[in-house]
């Protein structure tokens, strides 16, 4: 338990510098999106720690200081394992109901990766930490979470290679089924994946205007 709580104040202190830093650009994390969620989101666990969603997930957003607004769905048969969010952040705030629909939204927008002038990442990180406000995430905690992801720049990274390669985040799934075997392994569910999906080639560049 201390070893946790003294992580937790790290990454406190470093989402604090984070937030200094991007102070001098004019960001900060109570300048965020309107969110409007459409249900939530279906998600079956899998071993190794991921997750299917089971249905089309759709979240409006809108930029009041521009009057833009986006609907992004996140198609059914998307794999995840929540990953872009550091793992020890997921560790010290792992809770389902709470944290899954940013880690969900957050991990599609790092795989499809909106290029947006080269500041797609910015924007992706910019709509999970509006989706934990719109949960309810405490404002701490929001700060502890965004200052993780600004960090991991890495994980953007990863997935580029990683789509470019072939690799495929689609699981075929039934649209009347309601979840999966959760024995299905990580090893056979990207054999039974079908080639990229088209919302993997190419992304949707409209989500851009939420930018500004």
């Amino acid at each position: 338990m201390k070893n946790l709580l003294s992580l937790k104040l790290l990454l406190s202190v470093a989402g604090l510098f984070v937030l200094t830093g991007c102070a001098v650009n004019g960001a900060s994390t109570s300048n965020v999106l309107d969110v409007k969620f459409f249900g939530s989101p279906q998600l079956s666990p899998i071993r190794d720690n991921y997750w299917i969603l089971m249905k089309d997930f759709t979240i409006e957003l809108e930029n009041q200081s521009n009057g833009e607004s986006y609907r992004l769905k996140i198609p059914r048969g998307f794999r995840t394992n929540l990953a872009t969010i550091p793992r020890p952040v997921n560790v010290i705030f792992a809770s389902y109901a709470t944290y899954a629909t940013a880690g969900l939204v957050h991990d599609y927008l790092y795989w499809v990766q909106p290029h947006c002038h080269g500041n797609g990442r910015d924007l992706a990180d910019l709509i999970y930490l509006s989706v934990l406000k719109e949960s309810l995430v405490s404002e701490i905690n929001r700060t502890i979470q965004w200052g993780a992801v600004r960090a991991a720049w890495l994980a953007w990274s990863n997935n580029r290679h990683k789509r470019d390669a072939g690799e495929s985040r689609y699981f075929p799934v039934d649209d009347r089924a309601d979840f999966i075997n959760p024995d299905l392994t990580l090893k056979t569910a990207m054999y039974l994946s079908s080639e990229q999906q088209e919302w993997e080639k190419s992304s949707d560049e409209n989500v851009c205007k939420l930018l500004g």
